[in-house]
């Protein structure tokens, strides 16, 4: 007998009561808790046998429950690497059924205040035309999970799903419930080079950014490495801000944040936005956004920074428990290569 007979056969087992008709979710949840509980001396074994198992299954909520078991391995410290490529596959599977399930239920909105979304009857008749895309839709109440659980502590897992799914996913931005945190972890810069001017002050740099779901954390990160490395003037933020930014401390503290500065697009600089307050937000980069929104300029991101027109305040916590953020210093520019680079966006235009 192969040393990894009862791996595999406690493996099977699973799949037998996920694959069953017959298996109600008592009986998934008590074949789960069997594999859990015995997969603590081996996880990685059990993750890798699971994930070759559940990848083809095309029910796409047994699919999602196997794949809430392997988010469940990886919580228990196995390696995530063998749940890419099947997450992703399950995740791409559901997206086209998903995305035609939408588009019978914007057909069942009567008016611009209606959100078909959130009516059961339109969900009803939206799901008679497309029964499947509603299956997969209501799947993702469970799938989210564990995706959260495999890609959101490695940029290697999140570089392979965001090219697995290669810009399909802006359907999971109108889920219900957790498909919009897999829309935000999809969203995630992992290496991306971004250019930091304040117009005002004559200072930039140039950092690298990696990890940071949205701009709140975003914000965080930039006090801490502009203003605690000394490149801009101003008071470093707690440590406690800057703990729970990085993915080094807790999730969430009770304490509030209070940002540096109004945050603007590259635009902002020849529309004069800087200057105008609200009447100039169309060119603002949101606290509520993602890094991702802030526009490139000649393929490199450019962030300016303005003096806070009032107090930004917001809580202190992070999007992804496990995740780990990076903002690095790679260069300080002296006076003239700020100068440059801000000529260099006058004349690009306001965009």
């Amino acid at each position: 007998m192969d040393a990894t007979t009862p791996y595999r056969r406690l493996v099977a087992g699973f799949m037998a009561a996920l694959q069953s008709p017959d298996a109600d979710n008592e009986a998934l949840r008590d074949a789960a808790s069997v594999l859990l509980e015995q997969s603590a001396g081996a996880p990685d074994l059990y993750l890798s046998l699971l994930c070759r198992s559940i990848t083809p299954l095309q029910d796409h909520g047994r699919a999602a429950f196997g794949a809430l078991v392997a988010g469940a391995l990886v919580e228990s410290g196995a390696d995530p690497r063998p749940a890419f490529l099947p997450l992703a596959a399950i995740l791409a599977r559901a997206l086209g059924p998903m995305d035609r399930f939408l588009e019978r239920l914007e057909a069942q909105r009567t008016d611009e205040e209606h959100d078909p979304v959130s009516d059961p009857e339109a969900r009803a008749r939206a799901a008679a035309e497309e029964p499947e895309g509603d299956a997969a839709w209501t799947a993702l109440h469970t799938l989210y999970l564990p995706t959260v659980a495999v890609f959101s502590p490695s940029a290697e897992g999140r570089e392979l799903v965001r090219a697995q799914l290669a810009g399909a996913a802006d359907v999971l931005r109108r889920h219900d419930g957790g498909g919009a945190f897999v829309w935000t972890l999809l969203q995630v810069l992992d290496d991306e080079p971004l250019l930091v001017l304040h117009p005002r002050q004559g200072r930039g740099a140039r950092l690298r950014i990696s990890g940071i779901a949205d701009n709140f954390q975003l914000h965080v990160m930039l006090m801490d490495t502009l203003l605690g490395g000394g490149i801009l003037p101003g008071d470093p933020p707690p440590q406690d801000w800057v703990a729970v930014a990085r993915g080094a401390g807790p999730q969430e503290l009770p304490d509030t944040v209070s940002g540096a500065w109004d945050l603007y697009a590259w635009t902002a600089l020849g529309a004069g936005a800087m200057d105008q307050g609200p009447a100039g937000s169309d060119h603002w980069v949101w606290n509520e956004g993602v890094p991702a929104d802030i526009p490139a300029l000649d393929g490199e991101r450019v962030l300016l920074l303005g003096d806070a027109g009032y107090q930004r305040s917001w809580g202190n916590s992070r999007v992804f428990e496990a995740m780990d953020a990076a903002a690095t210093a790679e260069g300080v520019l002296d006076e003239d290569a700020v100068q440059a680079a801000l000529q260099r966006i006058r004349e690009a235009g306001p965009g």
